[in-house]
């Protein structure tokens, strides 16, 4: 039985990407799409840093592919692909920098710290941790008031 690649296509647009609320073919991140003797093969391509999240996403794709009557076998491949942003004229680049998340507001006090630990925390438990990342998760040797802490 010759597979459908309209039907696996269906198949794979009720997947739901968790983090953008949309599905895979939709936001056209599902790639190469082959199907041939019951074996199915495609690749998806997050544009967001997703390490954590890529098991559960590919059981979600591998099941909802094998709902189609003739599906043997399923090989997904899942990768991320973070596009750098364009800088603003006269900038100077940052080496081995793709994109900066900076923290602005607050009322003053610590929760501006409290914001970027907890981001940075969060940027590195998905697997793309650099240096300004591991810097906010030290702790920092001072009262909230700024004073010094007595060793």
């Amino acid at each position: 039985m010759a597979l459908n690649e309209h039907a696996l296509r269906d198949a794979l647009q009720t997947v739901i990407d968790p983090n953008t609320g949309a599905d895979f073919v939709t936001t056209k991140a599902l790639k190469n799409l082959v199907a041939q003797d019951g074996d199915v093969s495609f690749d998806i391509e997050l544009g967001y840093p997703a390490k954590s999240q890529i098991p559960a996403l590919r059981r979600a794709l591998v099941a909802a592919v094998k709902s189609v009557p003739g599906v043997t076998n399923v090989s997904a491949n899942i990768s991320t692909k973070v596009i750098s942003h364009a800088v603003q004229r006269g900038v100077q680049l940052m080496p081995n920098v793709k994109n900066i998340i900076a923290v602005a507001s607050g009322k003053g006090g610590r929760q501006k710290h409290h914001c970027r630990q907890y981001r940075a925390g969060a940027v590195c438990r998905r697997g793309v941790c650099g240096l300004a990342g591991r810097r906010y998760l030290r702790p920092q040797p001072t009262h909230d008031d700024g004073r010094e802490r007595a060793a």
